[in-house]
């Protein structure tokens, strides 16, 4: 009885000691595979991450070559009657030579999207609220394309926009045109928001401080919807002063400086060739306020507007503020004003410095991805979001053609829930 009772306990032991360590060796099993998963997603997201940063790069590339040298300008595509519902916010650059392509994914000279993999949004409800193309809230969608090495695919695809700055109105600048005497209505004159036709906006210098981002604004101001304005407004676009005017303020300028290079910079500049009502709105207010003229109402106002953006589209982009000055397109646009009207040459100069023939900021947005080699599902994603400023320093290059220097002055990872 003895033997087989220990015979029969024993056997029990060993059973319960096998069946512990095959539980033991499946519990190792599934937290090793829940470890290698976890490793792989990381190296997906890290895999994405680094073509996001291939997309910054390829884009300030770009941005530099076809708008670093100073006889180039740059032009969105509002108003043409060729681009996509989401590409009338691509930014095209011209220079002597005539058109040189959207600063896209692949500098294309066209709006076609064949041959790429697709199109990605950049610019979505998470950025600017609802689409509405009458109100200006344009989404932005471009081309994907494989990360490619010779012609071996790397396993990712890249794609990124390069958004005008320069072409908005400067919600923070460093100019006295936002002090008390000489603030303008927000609403009816840059369209913030109906609710604050009899505002004024008017930036708190201590809190201006601490912005380095549109985003921010909205700690600064929270009353007013920034990101439905995104395409209208921005912190501030520099521009590379040529100079110091005649009789110029001081306070409209920021130092720049580089080692031993020392320069100004224009701080609430716009282009010349902005296709953006409200920002034509407003530079004709304060013409008219700078002059001593009557201070045009909001019907002339948008008059003047409309005759800029049409004749932008059709007689420019202008390369220098002279062509601007004697262009038919600004002799129409005052032409909508009540009497006493400017002469073009006094408009142009009454916005001295803030006019300029061109942009130097501007907005980039990347995505990268990582994506099975087998059968191209995307397995991780990663955007990205860099301000970039032409800077007063001229690069040395072996031909000469690239320009002025272009930085980047701001950076962020941006997540699904930021488009």
């Amino acid at each position: 009885m003895v033997g087989p009772d220990v015979g029969i306990r024993t056997g029990a032991h060993v059973g319960a000691a096998c069946l512990g360590h095959a539980f033991a060796v499946f519990s190792l099993t599934v937290v090793a595979r829940s470890a290698s998963q976890v490793s792989s997603e990381r190296v997906r997201a890290a895999h994405a991450r680094a073509n996001a940063l291939v997309a910054v790069g390829l884009a300030l590339g770009d941005l530099q070559k076809l708008a670093g040298p100073d006889v180039s300008t740059t032009v969105i595509a509002k108003g043409d009657a060729t681009a996509g519902p989401r590409q009338t916010r691509w930014t095209g650059a011209w220079d002597a030579t005539g058109f040189r392509g959207w600063l896209v994914t692949g500098t294309p000279t066209t709006f076609a999207t064949s041959g790429t993999l697709g199109t990605v949004l950049l610019v979505g409800a998470n950025t600017i609220g609802t689409e509405d193309a009458s109100s200006g809230k344009d989404y932005v969608e471009v081309p994907r394309k494989a990360v490619e090495a010779g012609t071996a695919t790397l396993g990712g695809s890249i794609a990124y926009w390069v958004g005008d700055e320069g072409v908005k109105i400067s919600m923070i600048g460093y100019d006295d045109f936002s002090t008390a005497s000489n603030t303008v209505p927000s609403a009816s004159l840059m369209r913030l928001d109906p609710a604050y036709v009899s505002a004024a906006y008017t930036p708190d210098v201590d809190a201006t401080l601490k912005v380095n981002a549109f985003e921010q604004l909205k700690l600064v101001k929270s009353n007013i919807p920034w990101s439905s304005n995104f395409h209208v407004a921005t912190v501030t676009a520099f521009s590379v002063a040529d100079g110091l005017p005649r009789g110029a303020r001081l306070s409209r300028y920021k130092t720049w400086r580089n080692g031993t290079i020392t320069a100004l910079m224009v701080s609430g500049g716009f282009s010349a060739n902005s296709t953006n009502a409200e920002v034509w709105e407003a530079a004709c207010y304060l013409a008219a306020q700078n002059l001593g003229l009557g201070l045009p109402g909001e019907t002339r106002r948008e008059n003047f507007a409309s005759e800029m953006l049409s004749g932008i589209k059709s007689e420019g982009p202008f390369l220098d503020l002279t062509s601007f000055a004697n262009s038919t397109t600004l002799a129409n646009a005052i032409g909508r004003l009540a009497t006493p009207r400017p002469t073009p040459t006094d408009f142009v100069a009454s916005l001295e410095p803030l006019l300029q023939p061109r942009s130097d900021t501007f907005r980039i947005r990347a995505y990268g991805d990582a994506i099975d080699p087998l059968d191209g599902t995307v397995l991780s994603k990663a955007y990205c979001e860099a301000i970039v400023q032409r800077t007063p320093e001229v690069i040395d290059s072996a031909n000469g053609t690239l320009g002025r220097r272009f930085v980047i002055t701001y950076f962020r990872w941006l997540g699904p829930d930021d488009i």
